[in-house]
């Protein structure tokens, strides 16, 4: 969900308050749930009385709700001198909240407002927060991981908000003394408090990835010296990176396939043409029976949850969740070099993908503010594209297989010269499957990422479930150096902290990708590595449905991904022939 600014202090100082009202909601049957054991609710820590004295004037009747305890003075408007109130929130969370204060402090950063003043309060619990608007304060305090407590104060001198709002959290609380308990930080901050002696110091937090992931190349060995070829042959092909490769291309044939759940948000034409317009300012055009063909292909889910009222009443709404996934692959007509012999095949020497999300508002939300899932749904799909090219053309790593031709004595070089001239010149048919004249097991890459220890990471059967998967294929060799890399990076991202719902969003990419393939590109024989397949998987879940990986999910993409291997049931478009004079 994209937070709308206003101009005015009053309407910032709302817009605050609605952030922290959306975290008191929750989905149901969550692990992390409320504390059963808690008798209290928000307004049976404060009277009329108390909150009279806070605002030194008469208070209308308190409303409690799932936003929390609120009070305002008799005839509150939203705008000075008729806009003192208080807000009361306080969270009892049956399991410890690592992650409360580093996401509230970045909520409460995110935006940049004159006179705004975010800063920790130190000696007040185990972390606090104190952010100010002219006129308008938030406090936030934390205790033990399993208390939160929010005071807002609208319409009264920042000293005496403060004190007053302290005061109240300190009642909350049961007073300011640490417990020692240890929140993570932001990353950009030392912890807000000492682990107490003799106890070590706490691990370092998992770093929590970007909502919108740059594509990651598979991590290449330490460089070591290869001779570079001249450009001029097979046997003397020049090797390039991605970066090098997007430069070189000018024009292409485009295949898009969209999602007709997203035509709704972004119309087909529209989602065509942005990527056009993208390419455009790499210097590439878009035209039929172009010599490097682009598959660009959208996935747009939708996901529905309920949430359920925690706070002051009961009841339940959906909540919808935007997934969206943009692939995008450069393909080529490429010769492989298998058993010391040539193999036509399609591979993509450049290629992305990136994943994107969009919360969308609640009810309440977009009944003041206005729906803007619209426009957060188009700028997403806009932030994929651009962050998915600028993967490629900033990818420049450098050449880690030996290039084994240049070692053959001239008599085999020119025969395999001639041999790569002839099939390029469309004298040959491209493989059907992707592994014809391979047994060598590939190179296994598995890459999981977790933002916390609630994303249950992948035990050590997920190595041997592709070990498995090779065998079925018929990759069983282990002699020589592999030319073939399968990577599977796996991604689980948990949203904590200050937001309407929570969930787990889990996606991976599984890729193989053969080195050393060798390709015309502007009239230069070039050698790259290549993607031959992949399949990107992209799903939320609640924390109710989440399993280790290697129970049910992975089995189903590595088979998805099996199947396509075996039979060469790939997705790859029509590639032109390039024709080689030499």
């Amino acid at each position: 969900m994209v937070a709308i600014m206003r101009q005015s202090a009053a309407s910032v100082a709302l817009l605050l308050w609605l952030i922290a009202a959306a975290s008191s909601v929750c989905l149901a049957e969550g692990k992390g749930s409320p504390n059963s054991d808690r008798k209290k609710g928000s307004c049976d820590y404060i009277s009329q009385s108390d909150a009279e004295a806070i605002l030194g004037t008469p208070v209308g009747p308190k409303r409690d709700d799932r936003f929390g305890c609120w009070f305002g003075q008799i005839g509150w408007q939203n705008e000075p001198p008729n806009n003192k109130s208080m807000r009361l929130n306080v969270w009892n969370w049956a399991d410890p909240q690592a992650n409360w204060y580093a996401d509230t402090r970045k909520k409460r950063t995110a935006t940049q407002v004159a006179g705004k003043v975010v800063k920790d309060v130190p000696d007040f619990a185990d972390a606090a927060i104190w952010t100010w608007l002219p006129g308008y304060g938030v406090f936030d305090a934390f205790k033990a991981g399993t208390v939160w407590v929010e005071v807002s104060i609208d319409g009264i001198s920042e000293d005496h908000a403060l004190q007053k709002a302290k005061e109240l959290a300190a009642k909350v609380l049961g007073g300011t003394a640490r417990t020692g308990y240890v929140y993570t930080p932001p990353k950009e901050d030392a912890p807000v408090v000492a682990t107490p002696k003799p106890a070590p110091a706490p691990p370092a937090p998992t770093p929590t990835p970007a909502p919108a992931l740059e594509p990651k190349p598979a991590r290449p060995p330490a460089p070591v010296p290869i001779p570079v070829g001249n450009g001029k042959s097979f046997s003397q092909s020049r090797y390039i990176n991605q970066s090098q490769f997007l430069k070189a291309v000018k024009e292409v044939a485009l295949t898009f396939e969209g999602d007709s759940s997203l035509e709704k948000y972004v119309s087909a034409a529209r989602q065509r043409s942005t990527l056009e317009s993208e390419l455009a300012q790499y210097g590439i055009t878009v035209r039929p029976n172009a010599p490097v063909s682009v598959l660009a292909t959208v996935t747009h889910k939708i996901s529905v949850y309920t949430k359920t009222i925690v706070h002051g009443g009961s009841g339940a709404d959906e909540f919808p969740i935007h997934g969206l996934t943009f692939d995008l692959k450069f393909f080529v007509r490429a010769a492989a070099m298998r058993d010391r012999k040539l193999h036509l095949v399609a591979a993509a020497p450049a290629y992305c993908s990136t994943f994107g999300t969009v919360d969308e508002a609640t009810s309440f939300q977009k009944a003041l503010y206005g729906d803007s899932t619209l426009k957060d749904i188009r700028d997403e799909y806009i932030n994929d594209v651009v962050v998915c090219l600028k993967g490629i053309a900033t990818s420049m790593y450098a050449e880690t297989k030996p290039w084994p031709v240049m070692s053959w004595d001239p008599k085999d070089k020119a025969a395999a010269d001639a041999e790569f001239t002839k099939i390029l010149n469309g004298q040959a048919t491209m493989d059907k499957r992707q592994l014809d004249g391979l047994e060598t097991t590939p190179e296994l890459l598995l890459e999981p990422v977790r933002n916390g220890d609630v994303c249950t990471a992948p035990d050590p059967s997920w190595r041997d479930l592709w070990i498995r998967a090779f065998r079925r294929v018929g990759l069983t060799e282990t002699r020589g150096e592999p030319t073939l890399l399968l990577s599977h990076d796996y991604n689980c991202y948990f949203t904590y902290g200050l937001r309407q719902t929570h969930y787990f969003r889990v996606f991976d990419i599984i890729s193989l990708v053969e080195q050393n393939l060798v390709f015309e590109l502007n009239g230069e024989v070039v050698r790259k590595a290549g993607e031959l397949l992949s399949s990107v998987h992209h799903t939320y879940m609640l924390e109710k449905d989440m399993e280790s990986p290697t129970e049910s999910y992975f089995p189903r993409s590595i088979t998805d991904f099996l199947v396509d291997l075996a039979t060469g049931r790939g997705n790859i478009p029509p590639i032109a022939a390039a024709p080689v004079s030499r």
